[in-house]
């Protein structure tokens, strides 16, 4: 579980990310937007290594948070309504092919 009262947005989880183009500053900056719950697209570019727990020298989890987000955006995916491709061939009138 994300401790957010222990995170003082360092920043060093996301700068010593191998993955993600942070250093420290832009990296605190980067997961406050993700703790107050702000869209972030670099989200989308983690891989879900958990070194940045190891990485949080206060020991507030940030992973944990990620994953919390990672597993929100799915579902806000997964909940949208699906396309219905029939609804396009009637859009377009029936079909001409030879």
């Amino acid at each position: 579980m994300f401790h957010e009262e222990r995170c003082d947005f360092c920043g060093d989880c996301l700068a010593k990310c191998h993955y993600l183009p942070f250093d420290r500053k832009s990296g605190g900056e980067a997961f406050k937007k993700l703790v107050q719950g702000e869209k972030v697209e670099w989200l989308y570019d983690c891989v879900t290594c958990i070194a940045c727990n190891e990485y949080c020298p206060k020991d507030a989890r940030p992973f944990d948070l990620i994953l919390q987000r990672m597993e929100e955006l799915r579902w806000q995916i997964a909940s949208r309504p699906k396309e219905n491709p029939s609804q396009w061939r009637r859009l377009s009138g029936p079909c001409r092919c030879a």
